[in-house]
C-alpha cells in the first residue's frame, strides 16, 4: 500500500511550555510540506499525570516557504496568544 507523501514528510519541533490552570503543558509546532508551500499546526500535550496524558491540536495555522519559516512563526507567537489559543481548544 503505498504511503500519503504528505503524512510521511511530518516534523514535530518542541518549542516552549506553559502552566495553565495548574496544569504543564508542552507546545510543538508539526510541520509538513504541500505542493509549493510548508503548512504548520500548534499541537499541545499535557505533560503526564498519574500515567494519563490529554493532547489537543489546532487548526492549520501557519504557513511559509520553509519549514523554517513555520518554524519562526511558531517561536514569535506569543505565550499570550497560545494561552489563549490553548484554552479555546480544551
Amino acid at each position: 500500500m503505498p504511503m500519503d507523501p504528505v503524512m510521511d514528510d511530518r516534523h514535530t519541533s518542541p518549542i516552549r511550555r506553559l502552566t495553565e490552570r495548574g496544569q504543564r503543558w508542552r507546545v510543538m509546532v508539526e510541520t509538513w510540506h504541500d505542493r509549493d508551500e510548508f503548512h504548520g499546526r500548534l499541537l499541545f500535550r499535557q505533560e503526564a499525570v498519574e500515567g494519563a496524558e490529554a493532547s489537543l491540536e489546532s487548526a492549520t495555522l501557519l504557513h511559509g516557504r520553509s519549514r523554517e519559516d513555520v518554524l519562526a512563526l511558531a517561536h514569535d507567537l506569543p505565550e499570550d496568544q497560545l494561552r489563549r489559543l490553548l484554552l479555546s481548544l480544551g
